[in-house]
């Protein structure tokens, strides 16, 4: 089934997006989707497209990633500085891409704000790198919680929606404000959407207690798996002060590496933030009135099945 009716055009293409929280299963369904489709992923997950951040990112593994080609997946140096500004001028070159070689593009992802970036766009921010540095900084000499306090007094509905532990995200949010001047909502409406033809949205609407389970498995699998090592081995080529070592679970663990918490500690804190994560991420997706929800209680084939009947739908219109 091709949905594309001209591959020199992005305006005649159709973009596949599938998110939904963390351990939801989003991978799964989207390599098969793009079996099924002669499809290619793109990545939008904001420690996945790091180098050398493996395990703790839950990226595809070699078996998936031979598969089916995932674009934005290991794109990038731990050492390189991105916001969601930046991951959206790639993601929308890898979409471009996809499509010149008449392959459909499934934009996958659990980040909201870069999901949004790549498809409504944001506003360009001209020397913003430079100021994300400074806040990072700020982090370093006055803590977290001093730059979540300004975050709220700046732009206290955007802070409303951050984990007051969540660096990378309280520093985006930060970053924008101080380049703009502007809360988000006033900030983004003169952003430029993705000039594409269609777009369909899907989410995985999962119980909580089955992603509560998911997440905690997760973890432990990450452990077991050899993540504290493979920090370990960040920190020796690159020091403490990379940013992706702020994300989820890195930032747990990396506090173990560093002697101040216990394993124990840090296995509990990755479950319990990474679950307040995902109540967030629900939160995120479910305002987005343009995603159709699918039922995580049935497999991933009837899932599928689901989906290529709206996109048959969606081609007749």
């Amino acid at each position: 089934m091709s949905l594309i009716k001209n591959s020199k055009e992005l305006k005649n293409a159709t973009l596949i997006v599938i998110v939904g929280p963390t351990a939801s299963g989003k991978t799964a369904l989207a390599i098969k989707l793009a079996k099924e489709l002669c499809g290619e992923i793109i990545s939008a997950d904001s420690l996945q497209i790091y180098k050398e951040f493996d395990i703790g990112s839950a990226k595809p593994d070699k078996n998936q990633l031979l598969a089916i080609k995932h674009h934005l997946i290991s794109a990038i140096s731990p050492k390189t500085v991105i916001n969601a500004y930046y991951y959206s001028s790639m993601a929308r070159e890898a979409i471009s891409e996809v499509v010149k070689q008449c392959k459909v593009p499934i934009l996958v992802g659990g980040s909201g704000l870069y999901v949004r970036a790549a498809i409504d766009g944001l506003l360009k921010v001209e020397g913003s790198l430079d100021i994300k540095q400074g806040i990072v900084g700020e982090v370093k000499e006055k803590g977290l919680a001093s730059v979540y306090q300004d975050l709220i007094r700046s732009d206290p509905d955007t802070a409303k929606g951050i984990h007051y532990n969540d660096e990378m995200r309280i520093v985006r949010a930060l970053e924008l404000y101080r380049v703009t001047n502007k809360p988000r909502k006033e900030s983004t409406n003169s952003a430029i959407p993705l000039e594409i033809g269609k777009i369909i949205f899907f989410g995985l609407n999962i119980e909580r207690r089955e992603l509560y389970d998911r997440i905690n498995n997760r973890v432990d699998k990450m452990h077991s798996d050899g993540l504290i090592e493979e920090i370990k081995a960040i920190i020796g080529r690159y020091g403490y002060d990379i940013a992706p070592l702020g994300g989820l679970g890195y930032r747990q663990f990396t506090e173990y590496c560093k002697g101040l918490i216990s394993i124990e500690r840090a296995v509990y804190l990755t479950k319990m933030e990474t679950r307040h994560y995902a109540k967030r991420q629900i939160t995120w997706f479910k305002k987005d009135k343009r995603i159709k929800w699918l039922d995580r209680k049935e497999n991933t084939s009837v899932m599928l099945k689901d989906i290529m009947k709206i996109l048959k739908d969606a081609q007749c219109r």
